[in-house]
């Protein structure tokens, strides 16, 4: 094969971008929405707001499980995670469903390594087809319906429903640790639950840039444009 990447025809988008990108669109919330000043101190949502606004850059370990109907364990994938606000994040998923996922401020790479396939789309058209785009502009209650679901052990629960149906998640679940969001669930029409821990999560550290570019190796088809 040449060095030059090839065109090829877009496969189905993965189960893996999909939640990424919801949590992604929900972890960069635009400064305006999440600094909005809180109503109730100890409210959940506003906890989360007050995280957020808080937080400049991520970095962390993350383990996502996916569960059926049932609560059954489909699958289950590790890997880390590093995000900027307002816009760059990357995930990178270990062997032997090993992936990467980046977001360079403006598109979106995917990157398949035992394909040898790397998709790319633009960043704003990935997150508004999820939940994540619902918080671009105003509160979580604007975009949402928000129930406080209480303290488990050290952990705060809320839920978030979105106002509008044509979201690939019918609810969002958050559990709230005392620095940052430790845990997240999301609920699918299908009754499915993609689960994602996260843990030994480094606040506001300086990370390289360079962690958020993304160049396609020798050889590899994409789909997508890449300008």
């Amino acid at each position: 094969m040449s060095g030059t990447p090839r065109t090829m025809v877009a496969r189905e988008p993965s189960r893996c971008r999909s939640t990424v990108a919801v949590l992604a669109g929900l972890l960069l919330c635009a400064g305006a929405a999440c600094a909005a000043p809180a109503t109730e101190a100890g409210d959940g949502a506003a906890r989360l707001e007050r995280m957020l606004a808080e937080t400049r850059t991520v970095r962390a370990r993350f383990t996502q499980v996916l569960l059926d109907a049932d609560l059954e364990v489909v699958k289950e994938v590790e890997g880390e995670f590093a995000l900027e606000r307002p816009d760059r994040f990357r995930w990178d998923y270990a062997a032997p469903q090993a992936q990467t996922i980046v977001s360079d401020g403006t598109r979106l790479w995917v990157y398949d390594p035992e394909l040898a396939q790397v998709t790319v789309k633009p960043l704003d058209g990935t997150l508004a087809s999820s939940p994540a785009a619902l918080l671009g502009a105003g509160r979580l209650g604007d975009n949402f319906r928000v129930t406080d679901l209480g303290i488990d052990g050290a952990l705060h629960w809320i839920e978030l429903v979105p106002r509008v149906d044509d979201t690939e998640f019918v609810k969002v679940r958050l559990a709230l640790g005392a620095r940052f969001v430790e845990v997240m669930e999301l609920r699918d029409g299908f009754g499915q639950t993609t689960r994602i821990t996260l843990r030994d999560a480094v606040l506001n550290g300086t990370l390289d840039r360079r962690r958020f570019e993304f160049v396609p190796p020798a050889g590899a088809d994409v789909a997508g444009e890449v300008r």
